[in-house]
């Protein structure tokens, strides 16, 4: 994989119950209860690719992407202006680093684990 393409997108909103009842209801997506935090869920397979629902006040990333080199590309962002979140650490799918973008979102950059 040598393009950056996302790989999970969250949305924080104040009217969490109407929004989850919205994507699962009435555009079909077969949302779950996430297990680790409030948050409603769904992942395909082939290309990867993650979706879920937060409530307002959650700090989840916003916006991820997946990338080759976590960090090459954590020294281009930094490189480039962007905030640190924080920087290269190992979570259970990958290594991920977090920014904020220039109007407070946060964006997460992946470097998905070898099987």
């Amino acid at each position: 994989m040598s393009e950056k393409r996302p790989c999970f997108v969250g949305l924080t909103v104040p009217k969490y119950q109407e929004c989850v009842r919205f994507y699962r209801d009435a555009m079909g997506i077969p949302l779950r209860p996430g297990e680790e935090y409030v948050h409603q869920e769904c992942s395909w397979h082939n290309p990867y690719f993650h979706f879920a629902i937060f409530p307002a006040g959650s700090e989840h990333p916003l916006l991820s992407f997946w990338v080759d080199d976590i960090q090459g590309a954590h020294e281009r962002a930094v490189a480039n202006g962007a905030r640190v979140v924080h920087g290269p650490k190992r979570l259970p799918w990958g290594l991920t680093a977090e920014y904020l973008d220039p109007e407070g979102n946060r964006v997460s950059l992946v470097q998905r684990s070898n099987p």
